[in-house]
């Protein structure tokens, strides 16, 4: 299997979005870019980066890195 992001990067941030969001419903579709892309064009996909839920961390003084 070729590693892509979907495949590779995904499920850890699926897991860290369920750990510290456990409220929250996540639901992640791989697929090629052409699906995905017609899927958030007719409103069907929403696409939300969240730098924390992508490894993003905070310094001491909480500015975010």
């Amino acid at each position: 299997m070729r590693a892509t992001a979907g495949t590779y990067v995904l499920p850890g941030i699926v897991a860290r979005l369920r750990e510290t969001r456990p409220e929250r419903q996540v639901k992640a579709i791989v697929d090629n870019t052409e699906t995905i892309e017609r899927l958030l064009l007719s409103d069907r996909l929403d696409f939300i980066a969240h730098r924390e839920a992508c490894g993003g961390r905070r310094t001491e003084t909480g500015q975010r890195v």
